[in-house]
């Protein structure tokens, strides 16, 4: 029955309303909840942005990546390269990794030397500022480490141990050249290339040359001959490939194409004979390995559709 008041009675007591639904500590679990979908989209964005190829963010333009830029400016002035085709690809993979064995099997100082540098070998055709006839010998070392060989050359070694000499001895004589580093002015930047590759030019040629070398003279060139053979000898290949190649190259004197060679390199029938004599004594006591790999076969492949000369 409905309670009645009545004045002056006793009022009852209140009773306390009884929650309904979660409060307080109860609701936690929600935000723990939309904590875990909040860590789930973060990372399916990462997963997204990390499946995007994007561009390498540019090195610092400092004096190494200018004098890099100079180099391979004065590449293309100065040299007639080939055409690059799959061919001309094919064959420059085959000089690196040739190269990079002969490299691991050199002096520790020279490995160290090149530790973390960047090099590259170039075949090029000539010069373009001899006459369009002319194949001269060359082997040119370029600021930023550009090593350029001429096709004709690369033509003379008839195996892959002469080509691991001829394409490492520019390594190895890098570190007797004693190069200045450049100057470069940031404001002139890069208008500069053109005035310094010219003043830098006779000095690059200047370099090569063993009568016009103010660091190098017959024996500094015996001793890169000498060591460039410890390279490819503790790299597995024939320790007589680099002689080998020499005198060939030496049975080319007469031809117009080496005459740039034989004109700079002063005392070359000395060093040859003065470079056997050491060979011999090194491989007999024992001063580096006597190896055995030539790899003809891999050579022949390697250059049989390779465009060696225009």
């Amino acid at each position: 029955m409905p309670s009645f008041f009545f004045p002056g009675s006793a009022v009852a007591p209140a009773q306390a309303a009884e929650p309904v639904g979660f409060s307080g500590t109860d609701l936690n679990f929600l935000d723990q909840e939309f904590a875990v979908v909040q860590k789930q989209k973060k990372k399916a964005q990462a997963a997204r942005a990390a499946s995007k190829l994007n561009p390498p963010k540019p090195p610092a333009l400092d004096s190494s990546i200018r004098t890099q830029v100079l180099g391979r400016f004065m590449l293309e002035k100065y040299f007639e390269l080939p055409v690059l085709t799959h061919e001309e690809v094919d064959g420059y993979v085959y000089m690196r990794a040739t190269a990079m064995r002969a490299l691991e099997g050199c002096a520790p100082d020279i490995r160290k030397y090149w530790e973390g540098r960047r090099w590259s070998a170039f075949r090029v055709y000539r010069l373009k500022s001899r006459p369009a006839e002319k194949h001269p010998w060359l082997e040119v070392a370029l600021p930023g480490a550009y090593f350029t060989t001429s096709a004709r050359a690369i033509d003379v070694a008839t195996n892959e141990a002469e080509l691991a000499f001829l394409l490492v001895r520019p390594l190895v004589r890098e570190l007797k050249i004693q190069r200045k580093p450049v100057a470069f002015v940031a404001k002139d930047w890069p208008a500069s290339l053109v005035a310094l590759s010219e003043e830098l030019w006779d000095g690059v040629l200047r370099a090569q040359s063993t009568r016009d070398s103010a660091n190098l003279d017959v024996s500094d060139e015996i001793n890169v001959d000498l060591l460039a053979t410890e390279c490819i000898a503790r790299a597995g290949y024939r320790p007589q490939a680099g002689l080998n190649y020499l005198r060939k190259l030496a049975l080319h004197r007469e031809a117009p194409w080496a005459a740039w060679f034989f004109q700079h390199s002063i005392g070359l029938d000395y060093r040859l004979e003065r470079f056997a004599e050491l060979v011999d004594e090194a491989l007999a006591k024992k001063r580096f390995p006597s190896g055995t790999v030539i790899n003809n076969k891999r050579f022949s492949s390697a250059t049989k559709h390779w465009n060696l000369l225009p």
